[in-house]
């Protein structure tokens, strides 16, 4: 469902967004939607309706287009010298990401689900990725000045 929607909204929803309200905002948005899906994920948790867990899926999906437009911003901020040296940090900011939230849902997991709390999980994540919705609405400030021209 993820992967099909992902698909489905880089085709048909991201490109006009992006056209008319720009990659900032679509950063800000995808940051938005992705905090509200890991709440959604929580509140979910506390049901026996499995199927309810695509409707997560389907905001997550949404969320996935801060992802290139995060890319596009960042790379009219190098030089095209630079680019080689941006993917790669961003390619090591992205396992080092990965690699401490598999840690974090490993540690927690097991504590919280034997507390009958399996929803802790996704609060968390909720709240971490927080203070990164809350600077993508302060993006726009820290850009470079010529930044889309």
């Amino acid at each position: 469902i993820f992967g099909v929607g992902q698909g489905l909204v880089y085709a048909l929803i991201m490109r006009p967004l992006v056209r008319r309200y720009g990659e900032v905002s679509v950063i800000k948005l995808g940051y938005v939607l992705t905090c509200l899906a890991f709440a959604l994920l929580a509140l979910l948790s506390y049901q026996s309706n499995f199927w309810l867990v695509y409707l997560a899926m389907v905001v997550f999906a949404c969320g996935a287009m801060s992802n290139p437009a995060e890319m596009a911003v960042v790379s009219q901020c190098v030089p095209a010298t630079a680019q080689g040296k941006l993917q790669a940090a961003n390619g090591c900011l992205d396992v080092i990401g990965k690699l401490m939230s598999a840690l974090m849902a490993f540690l927690m997991f097991e504590p919280v689900a034997r507390a009958g709390q399996p929803g802790l999980v996704w609060w968390s994540a909720s709240i971490v990725l927080l203070p990164g919705v809350l600077l993508s609405f302060r993006i726009q400030g820290l850009l470079p000045e010529d930044y889309g021209r």
